[in-house]
C-alpha cells in the first residue's frame, strides 16, 4: 500500500463503506471509468489526491494499486464517466 492510500485509511473506513448484506460485512465501492462516457478532460486527474489516475488514448486509467478509494474523482468529473460500484 502506497503512502497516499495509509493516510487516507481513517477516511476509507469510516466514511465510504457500505454494508454488503449479503456477505454481512463492509466493503469498498472502488471507483470504474466508463470509457464510452470520459471525454478526457482531465478534471479527474487534477483531483487525485493519490496521483493514481493517467489519461491513456484519451480516456482516464486509475491504477488501482495506488488509488485510496476516496472517490474524490467521481465527485470531479463533469460527465459522471466514473462511478463508485
Amino acid at each position: 500500500m502506497n503512502q497516499c492510500a495509509k493516510s487516507l485509511s481513517i477516511f476509507r473506513y469510516f466514511c465510504i463503506p457500505v454494508f454488503n448484506i449479503y456477505k454481512g460485512d463492509f466493503v469498498i465501492m472502488a471507483p470504474k471509468v466508463d470509457k464510452d462516457t470520459c471525454v478526457g478532460c482531465e478534471s479527474c486527474v487534477n483531483a487525485c489526491p493519490c496521483g493514481a489516475i493517467s489519461i491513456v488514448d484519451g480516456v482516464a486509467q486509475i491504477d488501482e494499486e495506488q488509488c485510496a478509494d476516496c472517490l474524490t474523482c467521481v465527485d470531479a468529473c463533469p460527465c459522471s464517466a466514473i462511478k463508485s460500484e
